[in-house]
């Protein structure tokens, strides 16, 4: 610690737990007492906090999520396993462990740093690397995180069943039960204006103001969940996110995309390309009109007349992310506007696709672009509902080979 307190004076090590039972006798815990008169021989009091008690999980692994390295300091070298170990990995601790077989087969030199039992200087050292390197510290801390998914029980759960599933004759299906639906984070970011764009951390920004962008995503959601569930509160949120979608839409029918907090036009409108969320927008109103038997009338009515009056700027879209949005959203429209204009548009906007595909792909690149971006797998999906539409198998080819592309 002296060493390492040179180079990061506000450095704390944390000695947390209690002592194994083993190592305390007639009521003397030894080893704590000499860990402590280290500390004051060293005189780091102030960087070292001793938490002499036993950790439930909810607090330890508080703990951990707030660790920048995680030591295991084990000086048993036929240890086999260490819990703490993996709960520090599963929480994306980059780690400095002693050598035993546990960390020998587990830490790679992109997750942490294995060094000598009881060896202080190399442990000194290792420490320095990582804290002086962060990008090594977040790169060790996102391969900790990912190597431990496997051993989640969750996931062990699955692996299992998965190999057992290959035994049995005739084979079973498995089927997973689903977290239930949780939207307290949404309902806790949405005003009754709409939802703001962004949180620090869980708690809502107000300074960050609203978007089309997340209020039409928020929209899709919420109409998901009542075609779902039914529950009569979130009538109030399709009517709020219905409503901000009506407040940015121009007289010429397109919309703007960023609002202040305090429901003003932000100048950002001015110098973004405003396709993708003009287009998101028909999508969400594509999904209010598709629940229109589970709505209030006035839902549909709004919804409907938004939709037409986007009807003169639609055919002029040329990003291919907005031209899926778009077809997505007109398939949904059923009703809406007549179904010899919804197909025509849906066929024009899906030509167009076809085209980017067949002008970019080549023997190893099956795609509508020469680069992947951002919600990559709306291309393919409207590939599919222009083949709902018109039965060409052209579009269902490409759908699914572009989308075994992307998922390879």
């Amino acid at each position: 610690m002296p060493k390492i307190i040179k180079q990061y004076p506000n450095i704390l090590y944390l000695i947390i737990g209690k002592t194994h039972p083993h190592n305390v006798k007639n009521g003397v815990d030894e080893y704590r007492i000499l860990l402590q008169q280290s500390v004051k021989e060293l005189e780091i009091n102030d960087h070292v906090l001793f938490l002499d008690h036993f950790l439930e999980l909810p607090e330890l692994l508080e703990i951990l999520q707030g660790t920048d390295i995680y030591l295991f300091t084990s000086k048993d070298p036929n240890q086999a396993v260490s819990g703490t170990f993996s709960y520090a990995m599963s929480c994306g601790c980059p780690i400095i462990a002693s050598s035993i077989p546990h960390t020998r087969e587990l830490l790679s030199s992109n997750i942490g740093e294995i060094i000598e039992i009881g060896n202080s200087t190399q442990l000194a050292n290792s420490v320095l690397k990582i804290l002086g390197n962060p990008k090594l510290k977040n790169s060790m801390s996102l391969n900790a995180y990912k190597t431990s998914r496997s051993s989640s029980w969750e996931n062990i759960a699955i692996t299992q069943a998965e190999f057992y599933k290959k035994l049995i004759q005739p084979s079973k299906n498995l089927i997973y039960n689903l977290p239930k639906v949780n939207l307290d984070h949404l309902n806790k970011m949405t005003t009754d204006v709409g939802i703001i764009q962004f949180s620090n951390i869980g708690h809502p920004d107000i300074n960050s103001g609203y978007t089309l962008d997340d209020n039409a995503r928020a929209l899709i959601v919420i109409c998901k969940h009542y075609q779902l569930y039914g529950f009569k509160e979130d009538l109030k949120s399709i009517d709020r996110y219905l409503s901000f979608i009506e407040k940015c839409q121009n007289k010429d029918g397109t919309f703007v995309n960023y609002l202040d907090r305090n429901e003003n036009i932000h100048i950002k409108n001015d110098y973004v390309n405003l396709e993708d969320s003009n287009s998101r927008a028909v999508w969400a109103l594509g999904n209010v009109i598709a629940i229109k038997d589970l709505l209030p009338e006035d839902s549909f009515l709004l919804a409907s007349k938004m939709l037409d009056k986007c009807m003169s700027w639609i055919p002029g879209v040329l990003s291919p992310r907005s031209e899926a949005f778009l077809i997505k959203g007109l398939y949904l429209c059923k009703g809406a506007i007549p179904d010899a204009t919804r197909r025509n548009l849906i066929i024009k906007l899906s030509e167009r696709l076809v085209s980017k595909y067949d002008l970019n792909t080549e023997k190893d690149w099956q795609w509508f672009e020469e680069y992947m971006t951002y919600a990559n797998s709306v291309l393919p999906e409207a590939m599919l509902y222009a083949y709902l539409v018109t039965e060409e198998n052209v579009y269902k080819d490409i759908a699914i080979d572009s989308f075994n592309f992307f998922t390879e």
